[in-house]
């Protein structure tokens, strides 16, 4: 591993590596040789590191060096016993507490910040699980956009594992759905669920999917949604086809075979008002089934009574409070960090995606476009 040490003058020193850079004030008292620990201890504690196990270091190459020992010694205590043949990709550092995360609990949401890895935590998880042999098949619920992007992200990381993915419109939702044949993940979009034949053929289905993945998880915040509706009954009185295996070793539940193992993905659980987490908490922790939401909203929103000339009398909402009860709620049941806050991530991609209309929409679309040719040439 290369390591460059750059000088940024007025006493800062920057340590870069193939993952890292570490900055640091240096002690210019010692002719620039010596890190001063007082200023180190913010570098250490932000990557992680028990400063500790650094006391006696001296030079800035002793430092480094005990820096790059103890990170490795800790990436290697963090995946023991995580490994999966299948991935070819490596976890970054940070992506690792998410797949922890996974592991800890049945019901799990992961909230971190765009960019992040999100999708391929789960993966990650998913293809520990299937090796492990706890489960087989995994239903992945996502905005229709976004089924594509789970194609190409399974192929992309993942070897051996089949993806079927579902199309647009009613009578092709029910054909695919009536042709999965046991692929690994079957890749399903929200709108499908409202469809009655749908909604029934994947309920009478549903025992052969061990996992259930809610991407884009702010979709079914709204109570009066019928996609959130929707979502609630299908995860309701689920019978879950899985082996009993002890993973204990690896710091992980033991899974109870009468409820099905739920991912909820989403970097904004929270996009308006608290009321907004109240679904996804029920989802996570059954105690919320009963609170109510206005009792959710009397606990964490101010409402401002207003008369109206009619002489109505509304509420307006002014303010929050106790918001940090809601932080207390998702710390148990999710995990949530901002990009920046993950040492070692790439840089944010920006992808084009392509998504082929259906029949109807390529219809509508080249009579569209037949009509502006049409027009130019007049023109």
């Amino acid at each position: 591993m290369s390591l460059v040490l750059d000088d940024l003058g007025a006493g800062w020193l920057r340590v870069r590596d193939d993952v890292d850079v570490l900055t640091a004030r240096v002690d210019l008292e010692r002719g620039g040789t010596v890190f001063n620990v007082r200023d180190l201890v913010n570098v250490a504690n932000r990557f992680g590191i028990n400063f500790e196990e650094l006391r006696g270091v001296g030079s800035v190459r002793s430092f480094v060096d005990s820096v790059l020992r103890y990170r490795e010694l800790k990436r290697r205590r963090d995946l023991d016993g995580l490994g999966v043949s299948c991935v070819r990709t490596a976890l970054f550092d940070d992506q690792v507490p998410g797949v922890r995360m996974f592991l800890s609990r049945q019901y799990v949401g992961n909230w971190d910040e765009m960019g992040s890895g999100k999708t391929f935590m789960a993966l990650y998880t998913y293809a520990f699980l299937k090796e492990k042999g706890l489960v087989k098949n995994a239903l992945v619920i996502c905005p229709s956009l976004v089924k594509a992007v789970w194609r190409d992200e399974v192929k992309k990381h993942l070897n051996g594992i089949r993806v079927h993915v579902c199309g647009n419109g009613t009578e092709v939702v029910l054909r695919d759905l009536r042709r999965y044949s046991g692929e690994d993940f079957c890749v399903l979009h929200y709108d499908a669920l409202l469809n009655d034949k749908v909604f029934g053929l994947l309920c009478r289905e549903k025992n052969r999917f061990d996992v259930v993945i809610i991407d884009e998880g702010h979709y079914i915040k709204h109570f009066s949604a019928q996609r959130t509706k929707r979502v609630l009954e299908f995860l309701r009185n689920y019978v879950q086809r899985v082996s009993e295996t002890d993973l204990s070793s690896v710091g992980m539940w033991v899974l109870d075979m009468k409820k099905p193992i739920v991912w909820i993905l989403t970097g904004t659980p929270v996009s308006e008002r608290p009321s907004d987490a109240l679904i996804l908490l029920r989802i996570l922790d059954p105690f919320f089934w009963r609170v109510t939401k206005a009792q959710f909203e009397s606990h964490f929103c101010i409402f401002k009574e207003l008369v109206l000339r009619d002489g109505r009398r509304i509420k307006k909402l002014v303010g929050f409070k106790n918001c940090g009860d809601l932080g207390s709620y998702f710390e148990r049941v999710s995990i949530r960090r901002r990009k920046s806050e993950m040492v070692g991530m790439p840089d944010l991609l920006v992808q084009d995606r392509v998504v082929e209309m259906e029949d109807d929409q390529r219809e509508v679309y080249m009579n569209i476009r037949k009509g502006v040719i049409d027009r130019i040439r007049v023109l």
